[in-house]
């Protein structure tokens, strides 16, 4: 990713199913060991080449992502800290949602292509989690 330049490890990616031009990267400092993450959104037909157009400081790494199938500028992330947070991308600031119920690293997350308000994600503490965004609650755990 030499020509992203994101400072951090990166450790995701994904293209927008909305705009081809826009990718999401999902980044962690150190490696994942220990430190921040980052989710970063590029402009890939900018002027000039690939330009940032969004940047997220998170308090763990980012270790996947995964763009909305119902909303252009919603962005799902699996955190290290355990969290499931979705952003929008056009809005400066931090997450729009917290789905918190992992006990450990969330390290997989991916939107349902049919049911659009369902996300599932997996972690470190051995269970896959369905959740509704719209309720904001998990409606399923698998172990």
């Amino acid at each position: 990713m030499s020509w992203l330049p994101t400072g951090f490890a990166g450790y995701s990616c994904e293209f927008s199913p909305f705009h081809g031009n826009l990718i999401a990267v999902g980044t962690a400092q150190y490696y994942g060991i220990v430190g921040n993450g980052r989710l970063h959104v590029y402009d890939l037909n900018a002027p000039g080449g690939p330009q940032l157009v969004a940047d997220f400081l998170t308090k763990d790494g980012v270790y996947d992502c995964a763009w909305s199938e119902a909303n252009e500028h919603v962005i799902a992330t699996a955190q290290g800290d355990g969290t499931v947070k979705l952003f929008d991308w056009t809005r400066p600031g931090g997450p729009i949602m917290s789905l918190e119920e992992h006990t450990a690293e969330v390290y997989g997350v991916d939107w349902n292509l049919n049911t659009k308000q369902l996300i599932s994600s997996a972690a470190w503490d051995n269970t896959v989690k369905v959740w509704d965004v719209v309720q904001g609650v998990c409606v399923r755990t698998f172990r």
